[in-house]
């Protein structure tokens, strides 16, 4: 059995030495196995952003398969 909460809204985060601020997003929370041994995994997308320098990232937070797979496995993209 599994928990899941989508995360709505958004974060800044700002550098004020070099007055950048990044726009982010947040990925889906879930617990799992919360009847026997639980953890806890985030899964799906974030976007991060920053106006001024034109620098923004994606990156993809992979849920564990029901069967085998590995847990806590990121990909990103720098754009």
């Amino acid at each position: 059995m599994s928990i899941g909460v989508h995360n709505i809204g958004q974060g800044c985060v700002s550098c004020l030495d070099y007055d950048e601020h990044y726009i982010l997003t947040f990925p889906n929370g879930y617990g799992r196995s919360i009847l026997t041994v639980p953890w806890v995994e985030l899964g799906g997308e974030c976007n991060i952003n920053c106006s001024k320098t034109g620098y923004s990232a994606n990156i993809v937070f992979h849920t564990k398969p029901f069967y085998g797979g590995k847990k806590h496995r990121i990909t990103a993209e720098i754009l």
